[in-house]
């Protein structure tokens, strides 16, 4: 009875811990898709200066959904870029120093990491646990 005791009191400890390290795996995912294809769209760039992004206005959608297996992309230089499972990133308008790529996870309710051309972070995914 006591080592059943025991258990329960381990188990107690450890399933709230375990909840909130998947939470911050999936708020890293995004941050390092996020910067990833922020690589990739200054490569492509630095390929081509004269190149916008996206056009004003325009949006592309990264998104792996694990539930369904589906993994959408769009066409072009910057499609190259790669997203972990759960993960949807949208780039927004632009020229190099313009442009805004706001990245989400399914198992994150809230919370998102936005970085822009110009390099600046607006990062809320830690309100999410």
């Amino acid at each position: 009875l006591i080592v059943v005791a025991i258990i329960g009191i381990l188990a107690a400890i450890a399933i709230p811990q375990f909840s909130a390290y998947q939470k911050r795996s999936c708020a890293a995912s995004v941050r390092s898709d996020v910067r990833n294809l922020n690589t990739t769209i200054k490569a492509a760039l630095t390929d081509d200066a004269n190149a916008t992004v996206m056009a004003t206005g325009a949006v592309a959608t990264w998104e792996n959904n694990y539930t369904s297996g589906t993994v959408n992309q769009p066409a072009g230089k910057i499609a190259a870029a790669r997203v972990s499972p759960g993960v949807k990133l949208v780039v927004a308008d632009g020229t190099a120093n313009t442009f805004t790529i706001t990245g989400t996870h399914m198992k994150l309710t809230s919370g998102s990491y936005i970085l822009t051309g110009g390099g600046s972070v607006t990062d809320t995914l830690s309100s999410a646990f």
